[in-house]
């Protein structure tokens, strides 16, 4: 899955609060405190502009954009959640998400993964910071 125009940030703080559980890893970050995502917790995707799928893609978790209103690529992909485009609950998620960024962008970050193919990696819990877009051309652990 390629998210052009993605959030970068966006990404950081869900890779952040997703991979706060541990399991094993491929990059190593620094402990920190995983933000509250608060109603964003639902979501698998959420972006401001634009979201594009290329491929196959399975999100298990709601996918949010706004107040963009640009989707591609699904039904290629399948969302296993709620789609919520321009609407109250994709603006409050956004919301939640800029709280969430302001606590992550306060830890020091420990890999940049800046331009980055994130496909095949395994994540550990920690701040990983990107400042563009990134890819995800497998599965993201």
């Amino acid at each position: 899955m390629s998210l052009k125009k993605f959030w970068g940030p966006v990404l950081a703080i869900l890779l952040l609060a997703t991979i706060a559980g541990g399991g094993g890893s491929l990059l190593g970050a620094s402990a920190a405190a995983p933000p509250t995502l608060a109603s964003a917790a639902t979501y698998a995707v959420i972006a401001s502009s634009t979201i594009t799928n290329t491929g196959p893609t399975v999100l298990t978790g709601d996918l949010g954009l706004g107040p963009g209103t640009a989707v591609t690529g699904f039904p290629l992909g399948t969302v296993l959640g709620t789609p919520h485009i321009a609407d109250a609950a994709a603006a409050q998620a956004q919301i939640d998400v800029g709280i969430a960024y302001d606590n992550a962008a306060a830890q020091t970050p420990f890999t940049d993964l800046t331009g980055a193919d994130l496909g095949g990696l395994t994540l550990s819990p920690g701040v990983y910071h990107f400042s563009s877009s990134v890819g995800i051309t497998g599965t993201l652990t």
